[in-house]
């Protein structure tokens, strides 16, 4: 063997396989010792026509910290279809069915501290979903899967201000966390296949080490911070009326498939811009909108009291409780109306 050939070799085969067994190595030891097991943590799966889902019957047992450093244990777990809970759809209770991203998923809390664990179970039977990055059209997506299984009468939708980007490829293109590294589905936008890099992520996800590695390549790509840029110009920004305009056409959508069945929805977002956003895009399709719970965590946050987990941005069982207990209490005034 020539030198030239053992320098190639060497550079193009041997270092990035040992590189690879070595970061997938410690990735295992990390996971092991923060989660106490070999198995893979993440709570997410590929998907052939979300992008990706919540992983069903996983369960996942670790203790971790909050925001402000205090200790606390997890106990996460899912059920059949990916679903955070799935009541009994033959029950003579009311249906409710809790739609969201990330938050809703709570993998920063146990199952039974998320803010639907408030939710009255006497009252209610309950079916949730939530998987971390999902916008609305992929929320949409479920909704029309197991729409005419669960048969709801009263659904609950849960915005985040990264709908806007997820429900529109010009801002998630830009956004610093972007959902096309793992082939989001747009409603309006297609790429083609020379454009669609991420595409090859799915290679990677089988490895823990090379998911994370490409997700950061990626993210540092683009250091532009879209939301400062939206947040200064507002509903003038050309972007952000294209995205409030598609996401509109998602709701449309999803109050033609639901009917007259009543919706509670609310944002996880504090900002006035994301406030009268979600409050408009909602009143158009005739959801009743909450403002009531960012705005209690906002100020019970800003009393010094800690309502994030460790990443800073979910909620910790505090700010799920002030979540779930706002919820409950807003169920209450809607059911008294109904009747």
């Amino acid at each position: 063997m020539n030198k030239k050939l053992k320098i190639f070799l060497f550079t193009f085969l041997y270092v990035p396989i040992t590189t690879v067994l070595l970061g997938e190595t410690l990735f295992i030891f990390h996971h092991f010792y923060k989660f106490n097991t070999l198995f893979d943590s993440r709570s997410l799966e590929p998907d052939s026509e979300l992008g990706w889902t919540s992983r069903a019957d996983f369960s996942l047992d670790y203790q971790t910290l909050d925001a402000g450093g205090a200790s606390y244990e997890i106990n996460y777990h899912t059920v059949a279809k990916g679903f955070k809970e799935y009541g009994d759809v033959s029950t003579t209770k009311k249906k409710l069915l809790v739609i969201g991203d990330s938050f809703t998923q709570a993998r920063q809390v146990s199952n039974d501290k998320t803010y639907y664990s408030y939710i009255d179970r006497d009252k209610y039977e309950v079916f949730v979903y939530g998987a971390g990055g999902h916008g609305s059209y992929q929320e949409l997506q479920i909704l029309l899967k197991y729409w005419d299984q669960i048969k709801p009468d009263l659904v609950v939708w849960q915005f985040c201000r990264n709908d806007l980007a997820d429900n529109y490829f010009p801002i998630d293109s830009a956004s610093a966390f972007s959902g096309i590294i793992l082939d989001r589905p747009y409603r309006k936008f297609r790429r083609s296949d020379k454009d669609n890099f991420y595409s090859f992520s799915r290679i990677f996800w089988p490895s823990r080490f090379l998911d994370f590695t490409l997700s950061k390549m990626l993210s540092r790509f683009n250091d532009k911070d879209i939301w400062k840029e939206l947040e200064k110009e507002g509903k003038g920004h050309k972007d952000l009326k294209g995205s409030i305009a598609e996401t509109a056409e998602i709701l449309k959508l999803v109050r033609s498939k639901i009917g007259k069945v009543p919706v509670v929805s609310f944002g996880v977002d504090s900002h006035p811009l994301y406030l009268e956003i979600f409050r408009n895009l909602s009143e158009s399709v005739n959801f009743h909108y909450l403002d009531s719970i960012p705005l209690s965590i906002q100020r019970v946050e800003r009393s010094g009291t800690i309502v994030r987990a460790l990443d800073g941005g979910h909620w910790n069982e505090r700010g799920h409780q002030i979540a779930g207990l706002q919820l409950n209490s807003s169920l209450k005034v809607l059911d008294r109306r109904q009747r």
